[in-house]
């Protein structure tokens, strides 16, 4: 659905696969699986046992290429690996991520499944209620709205601005 005013929602299919508070025992870290199109990591910095290994409770000093680059590659992820979000509860709608997104090989500014699969975990772990407001790297707030019924998700769909940043051509094909 696209509104005049710019705004942009867009239904996605309920995950096809979720394992909450999975131990990496050799990082001493607790996550989060989401498969929602392509695999996520979710992770909570103010969890006890991950603020150990993260040295911060804070997710503007969290290293997110260095620590995202090692759990994206973590054998229990092989063998395409995973995206992996760093995620923090601001309220009880409301959270906010950091990105490592596979391919890119980097943090990103945005990524729409991470954005679905930090908003899903958050409600599963009854750290939020939907509609879900997810502050991203880039500063914008996107919407995740979904029906948590005691733990199936439906009606899954991901709202926020979009504009025009460039075009492009492509010859000889």
């Amino acid at each position: 659905e696209i509104e005049e005013t710019g705004i942009v929602k867009i239904y996605f299919p309920p995950p096809s696969e979720i394992k909450l508070n999975i131990s990496i025992e050799d990082k001493a870290l607790n996550v989060n699986r989401v498969q929602v199109g392509t695999e996520h990591v979710v992770l909570f910095i103010k969890d006890e046992t991950n603020k150990k290994v993260l040295n911060s409770a804070s997710l503007d000093n969290v290293k997110v290429n260095e620590l995202g680059k090692v759990i994206r590659f973590h054998k229990q992820f092989q063998p395409k690996g995973a995206n992996v979000n760093f995620t923090d509860v601001i309220s009880e709608n409301e959270i906010r991520i950091r990105t490592y997104e596979r391919g890119v090989e980097r943090e990103t500014l945005a990524c729409g499944t991470g954005i679905i699969s930090s908003a899903i975990v958050s409600s599963l772990l009854e750290l939020v209620i939907p509609p879900v407001k997810v502050l991203v790297q880039s500063g914008e707030r996107l919407s995740v709205d979904f029906i948590n019924d005691n733990g199936k998700i439906s009606g899954l769909s991901l709202e926020g601005s979009a504009r025009k940043i460039g075009e492009g051509e492509m010859k000889g094909f």
